[in-house]
């Protein structure tokens, strides 16, 4: 199995069976949800060589003339997760330490924000498909109150920001995310990419339009 490092510091495993990278068992790069302020160490942009991986990009990837669409595979809920070890530790901070996850959750924000504002104006991105998981197939990670206090304030910021750079916003999340419809709708996202055994989609679509 394929395992690499990313620049958290997050230990991730590729596993077949899921077709997909998931934390390796037994990762805690964050020990306590209070503790984020000294233990995660938010990458420097500028340690980084942009210009020559965004060279190379324009040479010899990207057509003119056709959409460009940026897979950025770790949203705020998610990347918290990532940090804590799993859902169980990431859900128990929700619980126990909201105000300690707000605060994260902004400064995950704001480096988001920063990273695709280098991105947009290096490269001419049409489409950002942004995961961040927000249930299991049989309902949500988390309530609602924890979606309006918590989440849906930087997420709100994260769409809006890319969206006033005049990139379409897609949010790929999976599980039953049924009875967050009305937050997605509210966030402005411009697509949607879910399970479809997960949701009825004709039902979802006859409530809230394409």
């Amino acid at each position: 199995k394929a395992t690499i490092i990313d620049w958290f510091g997050v230990s991730w495993t590729f596993v077949k069976e899921v077709g997909g990278a998931m934390v390796t068992p037994g990762t805690h790069r964050l020990s306590d949800i209070t503790r984020w302020e000294t233990e995660v160490d938010f990458p420097v942009f500028d340690d980084y060589d942009w210009c020559d991986k965004v060279g190379r990009f324009l040479k010899d990837t990207y057509v003119p003339g056709k959409v460009v669409n940026m897979n950025f595979g770790q949203g705020l809920t998610e990347g918290l997760i990532a940090l804590l070890g799993g859902y169980t530790e990431g859900m128990l901070a929700f619980a126990e330490e909201p105000d300690a996850v707000s605060a994260f959750l902004d400064k995950f924000t704001d480096f988001t924000i920063e990273m695709f504002d280098l991105l947009f104006d290096a490269l001419p991105i049409h489409m950002i498909s942004y995961h961040d998981d927000w249930g299991t197939e049989k309902d949500t990670f988390f309530s609602e109150r924890m979606m309006e206090e918590i989440v849906y304030p930087p997420t709100k910021r994260v769409v809006d920001h890319i969206r006033s750079r005049g990139v379409a916003f897609q949010h790929h999340c999976c599980g039953n995310i049924t009875r967050f419809l009305p937050y997605m709708t509210a966030l402005g996202i411009d697509f949607l990419q879910i399970q479809r055994r997960a949701v009825d989609i004709p039902a979802m679509k006859a409530k809230y339009g394409d």
